[in-house]
């Protein structure tokens, strides 16, 4: 959470059908009176019905920008680092004014499904895989990244990480996967963003 409006003190009653809007300024700084970072923030809103029922609705999303904007382009880069016997690969960076997106491939040794004569769906990854943890670095600002997808492949596990938009004068990130569940990194990757 980064900061929150009080709720209002009156109350309105709606005809099914009639919709309200509800207009509020944030200065863009948080609980602290601390400038936030741009990036994409969602606002939680919750409705309290006269029985008391709460409904929460988290489908609106502020996006914050960068004065300069932020860089729009995808790099694949195909490095390759191996740690402790797993090897991961950084296959793609996607960068547009809203998101970053890392897509990495990870070989873990782990068992195989059995083939079958009759079409199966993709094999879930395995629990062990979870947590997955990355942190990433642009001019010096660390950030933890969340991780969006895990997918089966023939070569391993594909994941994806979403990150916050990326300022569009910046000269080099750093993306670190700090794990895979039980198996501990760091595998490390520099990306040159010029």
């Amino acid at each position: 959470m980064v900061y929150t409006f009080p709720q209002g003190n009156k109350r309105i009653k709606l005809k099914p059908g009639e919709k309200i809007s509800y207009v509020f300024k944030w200065n863009q700084r948080d609980e602290n009176e601390m400038q936030v970072n741009p990036g994409i923030y969602y606002v939680d809103v919750e409705v309290v019905r006269d029985d008391g029922a709460k409904y929460y609705n988290t489908s609106n999303k502020i996006l914050i920008q960068y004065p300069q904007g932020a860089m729009e382009k995808t790099i694949e880069p195909n490095q390759s680092k191996t740690a402790k016997g797993v090897t991961v690969i950084l296959k793609k960076v996607e960068l547009t004014h809203s998101e970053v997106r890392v897509y990495v491939l990870a070989k873990i040794p782990s068992s195989t499904p059995k083939p079958s004569k009759i079409p199966l769906p993709e094999p879930t990854p395995p629990d062990e895989l979870w947590p997955p943890l990355a942190h990433y670095q642009v001019n010096n600002d660390f950030q933890k990244s969340k991780v969006i997808g895990i997918r089966t492949s023939k070569e391993g596990y594909l994941f994806t990480w979403v990150l916050d938009p990326i300022p569009s004068d910046a000269k080099e990130m750093t993306f670190v996967v700090d794990k895979f569940g039980k198996w501990e990194g760091p595998w490390r990757f520099q990306i040159s963003l010029t």
